[in-house]
């Protein structure tokens, strides 16, 4: 990663299908920025596979973030928002409590990001709409909430962006992108939270996570997080 600390993609006991992306030393990481934001990350095509997008989610983690992905060795489609809150976040959180575990007063369960692409930023978004406070921003990678008709129509719906409570933003590629007139029409939808709508015409849906450190997509990423979560 780009940032100040060495990150690894690890996994934990404890928590079975699930991959970490996280500063190698959690303990300086935290002496040295305070305890670390949560991101829950869904990935693309609802599945329990984050190798595609390891490069930015290693070079976030380099920054001083703990980042929680299903995982299994098969990647089936399954929608995960329900087990990021319900088994990872309080896994995290009891953790965060032990003092024989590795991230015993090294994060803040209650500084938390809903994070995804593709598919899973629809994920991200639902994670968003069940008012759990310690949600503080959503971030949508390749993604938008579906019309109608639309593939996956029945995962989220245009009608539940009323349900969002905190600061959102959406990150897209041009036209060539598949979610980019979804990701347009939420940004033009949305009126109850402060919205961003950042947009790489030369990108398509696959991003910049095939560059180094996961390119121009995790360097705004990173900037919004650690505005939003870091007061920076």
């Amino acid at each position: 990663g780009s940032g100040q600390f060495k990150a690894v993609m690890t996994e934990e006991e404890g928590l079975q299908d699930f991959t970490f992306y996280r500063p190698k030393d959690l303990s300086a990481a935290a002496r040295i920025q305070g305890r670390l934001p949560i991101i829950l990350f869904s990935n693309g095509g609802c599945t329990r596979y984050s190798v595609y997008t390891a490069n930015i989610l290693t070079d976030i983690a380099s920054h001083g973030y703990v980042i929680v992905a299903p995982e299994e060795e098969i990647a089936l489609m399954k929608y995960d928002a329900d087990s990021l809150i319900d088994v990872a976040l309080d896994y995290l959180e009891k953790e965060n409590k032990d003092k024989s575990s590795i991230f015993y007063k090294t994060i803040n369960t209650n500084v938390v990001a809903a994070m995804g692409y593709s598919c899973g930023g629809l994920q991200s978004l639902i994670i968003s709409t069940k008012n759990d406070k310690r949600i503080k921003t959503t971030i949508a990678l390749n993604s938008g909430a579906n019309s109608p008709g639309d593939l996956l129509d029945t995962l989220f719906v245009k009608e539940q962006l009323k349900l969002l409570t905190e600061p959102t933003i959406y990150i897209i590629g041009g036209d060539e992108d598949i979610a980019h007139n979804n990701a347009v029409d939420d940004y033009n939808l949305i009126d109850n939270v402060p919205i961003v709508l950042a947009c790489k015409p030369d990108a398509g849906h696959g991003g910049t996570y095939d560059e180094p450190n996961g390119g121009s997509f995790s360097t705004l990423t990173v900037a919004w997080l650690d505005y939003i979560l870091k007061n920076n």
